[in-house]
């Protein structure tokens, strides 16, 4: 009798859900930290993003039906991350890192979908960016998509980082490389904050995690690539502790967004940071200074 109810509990209490698969997505991708402005109201957005093209506002992603995604479908919320596309039709501003969240897969899409509709709907209105002009003209992001939203190439290994679409298995990498991959260049979306940018704030390819210029609190993204001079050339080990602990090989911790990231990274499976530290150990080094 004991044995045939551990093999019920172990088919069902240890089953992974939707649910929980959405929140073990949510925190790997910082959701909560990005949508979430005063503590008592989760996902509820107003957090500021200050860039050079002016001040952007997270938006409200409760399911809240008047000023949230209530109403949304899981359709219009695939669309939403896959291509940048809202339901009523208007393009969103690249500060919505959908360029990373596109190579996600649908069932993990879905999945984070089912877990912020069983979260608290809260009424809170969105609050417009505050943009430069002609930045605030929303139509222009047509054109900013042709020009730097990507179809998929025959570079299996670059369309990984830069393509439009679902992440594709690279075939001479292995299942390892490819989770972290998949990780780093979707969910995590590492590159939105470690990757200079251009004039017109699209990330520039060649220079893929060499560091940027955006500022946070005084400290700018470093270069996360394996160069000898400017970038990380940790161990595997010293890798995966660093993600795990949020402490460096020299016993400093992370300051600004990134003592932020490091919640969500210490949240990942021990395979998941293995896998993480091993395709960013991959990744091409890149010599870029980047001043602290």
């Amino acid at each position: 009798m004991i044995f045939m109810l551990l093999l019920i509990w172990s088919a069902t209490g240890f089953a992974e859900t939707a649910e929980s698969r959405g929140e073990y997505l949510v925190r790997a991708a910082s959701c909560r930290e990005c949508h979430t402005s005063r503590p008592d109201q989760d996902f509820a957005g107003g957090l500021k993003i200050a860039t050079d093209f002016g001040d952007f506002f997270t938006s409200n992603i409760t399911f809240e039906e008047m000023t949230g995604i209530g109403k949304w479908t899981v359709a219009d919320f695939r669309k939403a991350l896959r291509e940048g596309v809202a339901p009523d039709g208007h393009i969103y501003y690249p500060s919505f890192p959908y360029r990373s969240f596109t190579k996600m897969k649908d069932a993990d899409i879905d999945a984070i979908y089912v877990y912020l509709r069983n979260q608290k709907p809260i009424f809170r209105i969105n609050r417009p960016h505050q943009l430069k002009w002609p930045f605030d003209y929303r139509w222009l992001m047509n054109f900013w998509q042709d020009l730097f939203f990507q179809e998929p190439t025959a570079n299996f290994e670059m369309d990984a980082r830069v393509a439009m679409g679902p992440y594709l298995f690279v075939d001479d990498k292995s299942s390892k490389w490819n989770r972290g991959a998949y990780l780093v260049e979707a969910v995590l979306h590492c590159a939105e904050c470690h990757t200079p940018r251009g004039l017109l704030g699209q990330p520039i390819a060649d220079q893929w995690m060499a560091g940027s210029d955006l500022n946070f609190e005084g400290l700018k993204p470093p270069n996360i690539t394996p160069d000898s001079g400017t970038g990380i050339t940790w161990t595997q080990l010293q890798w995966e502790s660093f993600l795990a602990s949020g402490v460096d090989p020299g016993g400093k911790s992370p300051g600004a967004e990134m003592a932020l990231v490091v919640r969500s990274t210490s949240g990942l499976t021990k395979e998941d940071r293995a896998a993480v530290v091993e395709y960013l150990r991959s990744l091409p080094a890149v010599h870029r200074e980047n001043a602290p």
